[in-house]
């Protein structure tokens, strides 16, 4: 072989294995959603006038900007009562951007008048459950750890349901929830909060709804530490804004900004929620998570001597790393 032959299968060598490289960090990530289980209807319903413990309902929210296929999606209690699997009970689901979804225990009766999105067996307890909701790679989308009571949230007698806000649950206002629609505002709590907050503002009903702002989307690697800051979402009507986090694995914080990291690659769907007393609106960023990788720094395609005993290369970490 001559020394420009040499040369040459070096270089080809060495370009194959950067274009193999290349081709690595440009694999496609899995996307994660913006869904969270917004009400729970752990104590039934009232059905003709009467209370029924067995129309049990669990509601879903989309609060993204991107439709979600649930093919491969669970929802389960950690004690295995009930295992929703929806390739199985509502094959072909999803959700809409912004939009809810309804499943409704054992038959469509649960809800009058409202048609489900999904029919599921299995009955919640009335002393809690704690209830993990996963899409089809098994990763954790959402958490309701409602073990101890349903954190005394709905009732049992009025069969007012559990609703999400911004700041943990509340009882819903009206007995039968919100099934399928914004969940209630000015909800009475049990632990007379009026009494707690006498100053807290009553919204009017012709106030403007509030701008969220989640900040751009970001690029970073696993274990970066990230800031999320929401301090330019603002209310029209000057009031103060609750803040809640969904940071697209399961995660939730409560706070105008907030820290995370990730530790799997990925694309994530991070969305901010806030609310004003009335309305609730939120704004979806997405962040992008990559593997500390490792590049080609220097390599030495042809030297003197046998190309598989002489050859070398430098990798450098561009992560600063060992």
């Amino acid at each position: 072989m001559t020394q420009k032959q040499k040369i040459s299968n070096g270089v080809n060598k060495k370009f194959i294995f950067l274009i193999i490289f290349s081709a690595f960090l440009l694999i496609p990530f899995i996307s994660k959603a913006a869904v969270v289980i917004n009400e729970i209807a752990w104590m039934g319903n009232i059905i003709d006038g009467s209370p029924n413990a067995n129309a049990e309902w669990i509601e879903l929210y989309n609060s993204g900007e991107n439709t979600i296929p649930l093919d491969g999606w669970t929802l389960e209690a950690a004690d295995g009562t009930p295992t929703i699997l929806f390739s199985t009970k509502c094959v072909g689901a999803i959700i809409p951007a912004n939009s809810f979804f309804l499943l409704e225990r054992t038959t469509d009766n649960s809800v009058p008048g409202i048609l489900a999105d999904c029919i599921y067996t299995g009955t919640l307890g009335n002393d809690g459950e704690d209830l993990i909701l996963k899409d089809a790679d098994g990763a954790i989308v959402d958490q309701v750890n409602a073990s101890n009571k349903w954190l005394n949230k709905g009732n049992n007698t009025t069969k007012q349901t559990m609703e999400r806000i911004v700041t943990g649950w509340q009882t819903s206002a009206n007995p039968g929830g919100t099934p399928k629609t914004q969940n209630s505002s000015g909800a009475v709590e049990e632990s007379a909060s009026t009494t707690e907050n006498p100053t807290a503002p009553t919204i009017p009903t012709n106030s403007q709804p509030p701008i969220a702002d989640a900040g751009e989307n970001i690029i970073a690697f696993i274990d970066d530490e990230i800031t999320f800051d929401g301090s330019k979402s603002y209310d029209p009507d000057g009031f103060d804004l609750a803040y809640e986090w969904n940071l697209g694995e399961g995660g939730v914080e409560n706070d105008v900004a907030v820290t995370h990291k990730y530790y799997y690659p990925g694309t994530y769907l991070v969305t901010l929620m806030v609310f004003d007393g009335r309305y609730y609106v939120s704004d979806t960023i997405t962040v992008e998570i990559y593997p500390k990788k490792i590049t080609i720094n220097e390599f030495f395609p042809s030297p003197t001597g046998k190309d598989e005993e002489e050859e070398w290369t430098v990798p450098q970490n561009n992560r600063g790393l060992d």
